[in-house]
C-alpha cells in the first residue's frame, strides 16, 4: 500500500521479482478517477495521459482535468536497448477490483514523430469552432467539413453517454437483485430452521405426554411383633397405583 499510486509506472525486463519490480515504482498521483455516484460526474469529465519515449527515456504527463495542461508524472530510464520501441506493442486492458470505477478508453493515438504531435495539439487547440464567411471558397469549405464532423462528435458523445447510463442502470439492477436474492435465500434458511424447531417442541411435548409410565407399586407391609412367630401371623398387604 505505501507504494500506490494513481499512475505507476512499473518496468519488467523479464528477470526482475514482483518485489524488486514494486521497489523500483515510478508514478504520481492524480485525481483521475470517476464514479458516477458522485456529485461531481459528468460523463465528459475525462483526463489524458501523455508517453514520450526519447531513446531509453520514458517520460508519462497527466493531464486530470482535459484542460490542456500537463504535468509531469514520472521519468524512468528503461534497460532495454536503444531502439526496443521499433518492436513494441501498445495494449488497454482493465479492471477495478474491489473499486467502483469506471474506465472508459475515448481514444488512443500514436505518433511516430514527437513535433508532429505538439503540431497537432497546437492545432486542435487554435481552430475555432466556425468561422462565417461569404461565398464558397476552399477554406470555407473545409471550415463546413470541420463544423459538420464537430456535430457528428457530438452525436457520438450522445450516443456513448446513453450507452454508459443504459450500462450503469443495468449494473445497478444486477447487483441489487443479486442482494436480494442472497437475502431471501437467508430468509428462507431461517424460516425453515425455525418451523423445524417448533415443530420439534410441539412433537415432544406431545410424546413427552403419551410415554409418562404408569408404575403400579405394591408395597407389602408386615406386621409383627419382634416376638411373634412370623410364621404365626398372616401377612397384611397394600398397594397404591401411581400416576
Amino acid at each position: 500500500l505505501s507504494q500506490h499510486r494513481d499512475v505507476s509506472v512499473i518496468v519488467n525486463d523479464g528477470e526482475s521479482s514482483t518485489e524488486l519490480m514494486m521497489d523500483k515504482l515510478e508514478g504520481c498521483d492524480s485525481n483521475i478517477r470517476y464514479h458516477e455516484d458522485r456529485a461531481d460526474f459528468s460523463v465528459e469529465s475525462t483526463s489524458r495521459a501523455k508517453v514520450v519515449v526519447t531513446g531509453k527515456r520514458l517520460v508519462v504527463q497527466i493531464d486530470g482535468k482535459n484542460s490542456g495542461e500537463f504535468k509531469d508524472c514520472a521519468v524512468v530510464d528503461l534497460p532495454f536497448a536503444a531502439d526496443w520501441a521499433k518492436s513494441a506493442h501498445v495494449g488497454v486492458t482493465a479492471s477495478t477490483g474491489q473499486l467502483a470505477d469506471n474506465h472508459d478508453v475515448i481514444s488512443l493515438t500514436t505518433f511516430s514523430d514527437l513535433v508532429k504531435h505538439e503540431q497537432s495539439e497546437a492545432l486542435v487547440l487554435s481552430t475555432p469552432s466556425f468561422e462565417k464567411g461569404d461565398g464558397i471558397s476552399q477554406e470555407r469549405f473545409e471550415r463546413l467539413e470541420d463544423a459538420v464532423s464537430k456535430i457528428l462528435d457530438k452525436l457520438e458523445y450522445l450516443e456513448h453517454h446513453t450507452e454508459h447510463e443504459l450500462m450503469a442502470v443495468e449494473d445497478h439492477i444486477k447487483v441489487s437483485t443479486a442482494k436480494l436474492q442472497a437475502q431471501e435465500a437467508i430468509s428462507e434458511g431461517r424460516i425453515d430452521e425455525l418451523e423445524a424447531k417448533v415443530v420439534s417442541n410441539i412433537n415432544g411435548g406431545i410424546e413427552k405426554r403419551r410415554t409418562v409410565p404408569r408404575l403400579r407399586v405394591k408395597l407389602v407391609l408386615v406386621r409383627a411383633s419382634a416376638k411373634a412367630d412370623p410364621f404365626s401371623r398372616p401377612l397384611q398387604s397394600s398397594s397404591w397405583r401411581v400416576h
